[in-house]
């Protein structure tokens, strides 16, 4: 992670453009985290070439890269007022401390959007509705790094909007949005990847360990119900989700009671719309 966040840095600050290298790295981390899953595997055969579902996930990707996003942004810059500029020097109106060093704008980003982020994925888990949208990101009972962006179109754009709204309205800067979609993008892959990483206990309560998300991935319904929070752990504790991964031993990973969404990728898209609440994948959240 260090890696991709520092070549993000040097193409950056070398002029580099954006988008163009921003998609270098990307595709540079997921290659990298690819060939890592192979060679240290946490489940042997756990594989993206294994994984009949591999091919919707990453059509699930590309709707969310390809429409999702690029939509959601100026949607919402519309909804809260404001026009989000194009180069570091312009100012955007609120409060934003923009006289701060660029690493702690970023880092007071990742915490508000990490708040955001806590709350929209936990009304998620509660909302009949809005579950029939999210049931498709835990339908896996495989984990590997492409099911970080298998996530329903719907759901993406929404919860979009919800988190990058507070920011706007603060009058963050372009840059320190680029970052946070850069932290999310490396930190999203590892910690649904089949990667081999270990660490003492005490670093799940301060990091966001793939071992954390792995317990909110779990087939125990009240386990899924744990761990919100991407980016830090400390939004779970201070409002009880939080559940340790040495105490909360995974057994197996999906919905749970043998259900499942469909298989076909238009059926997956499909899947929330069905106007019968009885044909939910779950029941709604307590």
């Amino acid at each position: 992670m260090a890696g991709s966040l520092y070549a993000a840095w040097w193409g950056f600050a070398n002029g580099i453009s954006t988008p163009i290298w921003a998609f270098v790295v990307s595709t540079a981390t997921f290659i990298v985290i690819l060939a890592l899953e192979h060679l240290m595997p946490a489940v042997r055969g756990w594989s993206l070439f294994r994984d009949r579902q591999s091919f919707n996930d990453i059509g699930h990707g590309i709707l969310i890269g390809g429409i999702s996003r690029p939509v959601a942004l100026p949607i919402t810059v519309g909804l809260v007022g404001l026009v989000v500029a194009v180069d570091d020097q312009a100012r955007a109106r609120g409060p934003w401390p923009h006289s701060w060093p660029m690493a702690a704008q970023v880092a007071l980003g990742l915490l508000l959007w990490s708040l955001a982020n806590y709350w929209t994925h936990r009304w998620f888990h509660r909302v009949e509705r809005l579950w029939w949208f999210h049931a498709l990101h835990h339908d896996p009972t495989r984990m590997q790094l492409l099911k970080g962006n298998r996530i329903h179109i719907g759901e993406d754009f929404l919860r979009y909007v919800v988190i990058l709204a507070p920011l706007l309205v603060l009058g963050a800067s372009p840059r320190v949005v680029l970052w946070i979609a850069m932290w999310n993008n490396v930190e999203g892959t590892l910690a649904h990847s089949n990667v081999d990483m270990r660490f003492p206990g005490v670093l799940h309560w301060v990091l966001p360990t793939p071992q954390n998300h792995r317990v909110h991935h779990a087939g125990d319904r009240q386990l899924q119900d744990s761990n919100f929070a991407g980016i830090t752990p400390v939004w779970d504790q201070l409002f009880g989700t939080y559940r340790h991964p040495d105490r909360n031993p995974v057994i197996e990973f999906g919905l749970g009671g043998g259900e499942t969404v469909p298989d076909g990728f238009v059926a997956q898209l499909a899947f929330p719309f069905r106007a019968r609440p009885e044909q939910a994948v779950q029941q709604v959240r307590a």
